[in-house]
Parts: C-alpha cells; sequence; structure tokens
C-alpha cells in the first residue's frame, strides 16, 4: 500500500468534498494535527504550491517518520469508512424534546445537539424546543396519551414519576449499572432520579438546586439586624424591616403562581415535621403542625408585612422587587442567584442562606435536572444520546446558566464553581435536602391544581387554615 520511495500527501479537501455536512466534522477532526506531514528517507526537493497546506518554520518542512505518517493516514481510512457505512445504512430516527429558558441555555443545547449528530451518523437526530417545562410537561401528557411523543426529554424529578406509573417511562437502572462514569454522579443525586427510595432509576440526574433564602445585605445592615436563622426570627426581621409608608416590606411572599407556595410552604412544613405523605400512604397534612405552619404564614400578610400584590407577582416581580429593594427578603431557590447579581451595580447587596431551622429541623426541597428515556424501539440510541448528555460540556453549560449545583464531580471542582458563592451555600444546602412526595399519585393534583388557590382563600380570610389543610389531606387520600 505504501511505497516508501514516494512521498505521500494528504488533501483534506479532495476525500471530505463528498461527504456532506453531518459528516465533516468528526474527519474534520480525525485528520488533525494541522501540519502536514512529508515523508523521506533521502533528500528530496521541496516544492511549495498553494494547493498544499503546509507549515514552515525557519525554511524547514516539519516531517515525520514513515511509521506516524502510516498510522494516522490508516485511522483517517477507518474513519471514513465508518462514516460512509453509517450514511449508507437506514438512519434510526430519534426524537428529543427540551426546553430552554434563556438564548444563553438554548446556544448550549444546540452546540450539544450538533456535538451529538456530527459523532453519531446513524442516527438522525430530531430535536423540538419547548417553550418552558410546565409547556413541555402538558405535551408529554397530551402526546403520550395518544401514543406518540419523544423518544428522550430533558426534565426534572418532579416530572418522571406520573411517566412511569402510566407505563410510558423506560427506566435506566441497567443502563446506569454498565456506565463507565458510575460513581461520577453522587448518590444523593442518584437517588432524586429514582423519585421514590424502592424504585429503579427514572431520570438520569446531572445538576440540582436547593431552595433557599434570599435577603438585602443592606437592609438587614441598616436595622442592625443579622439574616434569620429560624423562621420565627424571619417573621420577626420582616415586621422590624416594613416601612408600608414607603412601600418597603419585610418579606416577599410569591402567590401569582403554584411555584412560590411550594418553596415556602414545603419546607415549612418538612422544618416543622410534617412530611405530607409517607411511604406507607400515612397522611399528615391536617396535623397542628401542618395548620401552624400556613397560620404563621397568613398571619404575615395580615399583619401587612408582605407586598400587597402578591396575589399577582410571580417569578419576575419577585425578582424585581429584591433587585430594587421593595422587599428585603424572600423564600425562593439557589438557581435564583444569578439572576439576582448579574448585569447589577449592586451585586455584593444580594446573599443566601439555608432555609431558616424550624421547630424539629432544617429542610430544603431538593431538585434535580436531568433526561427520561420512554419506551420504544431506540432505547440503546437513547441510552447513548443521554450518555452525551451527560458529559461534562453539558453540565457545565446548563449549571453556569441557570445557577444549578452541578452533578459531576469533574464539573463541581471546575473555579468557577467551586470559588462561586452562591454555589457553595447550595452545596452546603444539600446537607439538609430531602425530595417531596412526587411519587404519590395525587401529589401532582394537590399542589398543581389545589393548593395554591386554597392559600388564596386563607390568606383573604375567606377559609380557616384548618379547613385548608383538611382539603388537602382529602386530596391525597383519595383512592
Amino acid at each position: 500500500m505504501f511505497d516508501k520511495h514516494v512521498t505521500r500527501k494528504f488533501a483534506r479537501r479532495s476525500f471530505l468534498a463528498g461527504l456532506g455536512a453531518a459528516a465533516a466534522l468528526p474527519i474534520l477532526a480525525a485528520c488533525q494535527p494541522q501540519i502536514v506531514e512529508k515523508v523521506v528517507e533521502r533528500p528530496v526537493e521541496v516544492v511549495v504550491t498553494r494547493e498544499v497546506e503546509k507549515i514552515v518554520e525557519k525554511e524547514m518542512v516539519v516531517e515525520k517518520p514513515v511509521e506516524v505518517v502510516k498510522k494516522e493516514i490508516v485511522e483517517v481510512e477507518k474513519e471514513v469508512t465508518r462514516v460512509v457505512e453509517a450514511m449508507a445504512k437506514p438512519r434510526v430516527k430519534l426524537t428529543y424534546w427540551y426546553a430552554a429558558d434563556s438564548p444563553e441555555l438554548l446556544k448550549v443545547f444546540q452546540e450539544q445537539l450538533l456535538v451529538f449528530q456530527t459523532a453519531h451518523p446513524e442516527i438522525e437526530l430530531s430535536p423540538e424546543l419547548i417553550a418552558n417545562l410546565a409547556d413541555l410537561r402538558s405535551k408529554i401528557v397530551s402526546s403520550k396519551s395518544a401514543g406518540v411523543g419523544p423518544d428522550v426529554t430533558y426534565g426534572n424529578n418532579g416530572m418522571p414519576q406520573d411517566y412511569y406509573v402510566a407505563g410510558w417511562l423506560q427506566h435506566l437502572q441497567n443502563y446506569y449499572d454498565e456506565w463507565s462514569r458510575k460513581g461520577d454522579i453522587p448518590e444523593s443525586l442518584i437517588n432524586l432520579g429514582r423519585i421514590k427510595p424502592d424504585q429503579p432509576l427514572l431520570m438520569m440526574p446531572y445538576a440540582a438546586f436547593t431552595d433557599n433564602h434570599h435577603y438585602r445585605t443592606d437592609h438587614f445592615a441598616a436595622a442592625g439586624l443579622e439574616p434569620p436563622d429560624t423562621f420565627d426570627e424571619m417573621y420577626a426581621t420582616a415586621k422590624e424591616l416594613t416601612d408600608s409608608d414607603n412601600d418597603k416590606y419585610g418579606i416577599g411572599f410569591r402567590a401569582g403562581d403554584n411555584g412560590g407556595f411550594r418553596m415556602a410552604i414545603w419546607n415549612m412544613w418538612k422544618a416543622y415535621g410534617v412530611d405530607g405523605v409517607q411511604l406507607d400512604g400515612t397522611v399528615d397534612l391536617d396535623s397542628d403542625a401542618a395548620v401552624e405552619v400556613i397560620a404563621n404564614h397568613a398571619q404575615a400578610v395580615h399583619d401587612g408585612l408582605t407586598q400587597p400584590s402578591l396575589f399577582q407577582d410571580r417569578f419576575p416581580q419577585m425578582v424585581a422587587m429584591l433587585q430594587s429593594g421593595k422587599i428585603a427578603q424572600w423564600q425562593g431557590q439557589s438557581v435564583h442567584a444569578p439572576l439576582l447579581v448579574t448585569g447589577r451595580d449592586d451585586p455584593e447587596v444580594h446573599a443566601m442562606t439555608p432555609p431558616p431551622q424550624g421547630p424539629v429541623r432544617r429542610a430544603s426541597a431538593m431538585g434535580a435536572q436531568g433526561n427520561l428515556m420512554f419506551k420504544g424501539d431506540v432505547q440503546d440510541e437513547s441510552w447513548a444520546f443521554i450518555e452525551h448528555m451527560t458529559d461534562d460540556p453539558m453540565v457545565e453549560g446548563d449549571s453556569r446558566t441557570h445557577g444549578f449545583i452541578p452533578g459531576t464531580k469533574s464539573v463541581a471542582e471546575m473555579p468557577f464553581f467551586r470559588d462561586d458563592r452562591f454555589t457553595k451555600v447550595g452545596i452546603a444546602t444539600i446537607e439538609f435536602g430531602f425530595s417531596p412526595p412526587f411519587w404519590h399519585k395525587h401529589w401532582g393534583t394537590a399542589f398543581d391544581a389545589v393548593a395554591n388557590p386554597t392559600w388564596h382563600e386563607v390568606l383573604q380570610k375567606k377559609i380557616t387554615p384548618k379547613e385548608m389543610q383538611d382539603i388537602l389531606a382529602k386530596e391525597l387520600r383519595k383512592p
């Protein structure tokens, strides 16, 4: 195949021309380095033309031993053969649905989708961008109910259980057990992907977030106060920091959607010893402790410690009010920190702590982001894709964009995350983390459809906290 007396030239343009855009990148990568190799065993006359790329240093052409060039050319030929053979076969179609709530995150997704498609010409990747996770969940339910939908979807640990119970979801335990990087993701995060302790892995998680307490350091400093360490202190400092005559309020409540109730109340219930529902089916949402949590929260509203617009306020309004100083503190999540400080002239006034302590414990509802696989004929290809979307570039990109706690140890050790003050608090908060009982068949309905409007009735004094908790407990006790 090789004549040792003849110089072999390898022109990338000539052999790439007919392969097509989908296969060009891996082949181009295989052709690196960019130095042109000339293999000689006796002096030859070097002729430089415009059609040959070469690097000349001090008028000398860089040369390599013949065996090195033979090996490199063989590897390139193998890659060309693989790509050509893959493109000649019928391509397997893989459908992926995802949500990106910012241009930065969309860019991360698009880059990783391109990398996967380039590396797997045998797979026809069909991605679909959905506006947000709420719309994504709705579309999955409607499509899977009709027998169609994605092979893989992006999501969080609030999503898999209903799909698993419905028989749509393919668990990942067998694939995970054979995964070459098993152990790179902490077991605490893997457990969030199981949703329920006795279940196999339903979602491959790669990042986490925690519920946290955000506050304005300037407001607390001006009043000579420390950030609250207990819920009693939270209400006490809110009273001290409220100046309604100047439209300043000691604490912000988000009642415009379900998210505010979850981030405020779930942690408080757990801190007061309330589980909501236990593995044996015991429901304790109508316990005295559960009622006390709602009563204390409602009293803060009735005392005027919160902004009057709370019934309309959603996430964007909460961020804007904390940034402007209209509210002094807010029960949010670790992922909200970057949004509060990015592009601000006063990032130092925004701080974050773990949630306050309750009578029983300190508690923070944890969430996880990752990917889910549905049942179908492309499970091996789906797992290959999920593996790719759990690699460091995706973990780093999504974690940077959202302010997530990186799930892989290799990304968590990067200076950007290791030295970030908010990520440090998030990591420290994991110690107090728990996963709400998403596995319960009525939990989603209770908190997607019932809890928030019922909470509004309490805050408006239409029903009592006890009546609210009786309604929620009854919802969870349904057959």
